[in-house]
């Protein structure tokens, strides 16, 4: 069984492996340093927005990056699918469907 839980500060490393494999897989160049920076603030000022991991047998298996922006059109505060990565191994297991 898969469970999805709001990531914390702590969860940091998971949420870099994580999308340094995914930016590379999409060649997208950034150096880890910049990601670590970004992740942070994120992490830091939870208005920018939130992660989600994804955890199979303890094991953190996917994340989510929702980016959360205040949208005249929605009346408000709304948010952003930004990122989502689930490692191949796990991809047609249900890990996002949970």
């Amino acid at each position: 069984m898969t469970l999805i839980r709001r990531a914390g500060s702590d969860d940091a490393a998971s949420i870099q492996r994580l999308l340094a494999v995914q930016l590379a897989e999409h060649h997208i160049d950034i150096s880890a340093e910049a990601l670590a920076n970004a992740i942070h603030e994120v992490l830091d000022v939870p208005r920018r927005g939130f992660f989600l991991l994804a955890l199979r047998d303890s094991l953190c298996i996917g994340v989510a990056y929702v980016s959360l922006i205040w949208a005249l059109e929605h009346g408000g505060q709304s948010g952003w699918l930004e990122e989502l990565y689930v490692v191949p191994e796990h991809r047609t297991g249900g890990a996002a469907r949970s």
